[in-house]
């Protein structure tokens, strides 16, 4: 027998020789653990209590989530189809020879769209619209190059990427995109104080 075992079989036999000597020890021992026993099952119970909680807040955010991916597909649908109607109105009642109207009725599909998101879409869901709105921006620079609107439309590409997307490298593409296709443009002065700030 080693001394780790001698040492338990001392222990257990001192605590027996107390529990036969002194009865009032046993009951203090017998308290002891039903005090620790109760104890726990309090915690058990606290425990599961809090389970329960985090599972209905998990419940309800899960819910937000889903409503908010719900609104952000109604908002989506929403402005394409007043994007398509209004395409649809600009290509019914402009004649064929009339390019720069055109590109003026594509310039407002494109500003009311970039309005509409910079005002009534939740700053954290406007990603999306936004690039819709460069798409839409990029109709006019793209298909009525010498249109009026078109330098505009070049500046507001680049003011999109800079100002809402955070998208530095294609920001200072698009301005000086901007200074080289339209150079007598009065957009070139603002083009270039965004470009100083961003590095060229």
């Amino acid at each position: 027998m080693n001394f780790k075992r001698i040492t338990i079989v001392a222990i257990s036999a001192a605590v027996l020789l107390t529990l036969a000597v002194c009865p009032k020890a046993a009951e203090n021992i017998g308290k002891n653990v039903q005090s620790i026993l109760e104890q726990i099952l309090s915690n058990q119970q606290s425990m599961r209590s809090d389970i329960d909680r985090l599972t209905k807040w998990m419940e309800v955010k899960d819910k937000e989530i889903a409503e908010l991916k719900s609104l952000v597909t109604s908002q989506k649908a929403k402005i394409e189809e007043q994007s398509k109607a209004i395409e649809e109105q600009a290509s019914e009642s402009a004649p064929a020879a009339t390019d720069f109207y055109s590109a003026r009725m594509q310039y407002e599909v494109a500003r009311a769209l970039q309005h509409e998101t910079i005002f009534n879409i939740r700053r954290g869901l406007q990603k999306p619209y936004f690039e819709r709105c460069i798409i839409e921006f990029k109709k006019v620079v793209d298909n009525h190059p010498t249109a009026p609107e078109a330098p505009e439309a070049q500046l507001r590409i680049a003011k999109i990427y800079y100002q809402y997307l955070d998208e530095i490298d294609k920001a200072r593409v698009e301005y000086n995109k901007l200074i080289e296709d339209y150079p007598d443009s009065r957009y070139v002065d603002e083009a270039r104080r965004s470009l100083s700030k961003i590095g060229q």
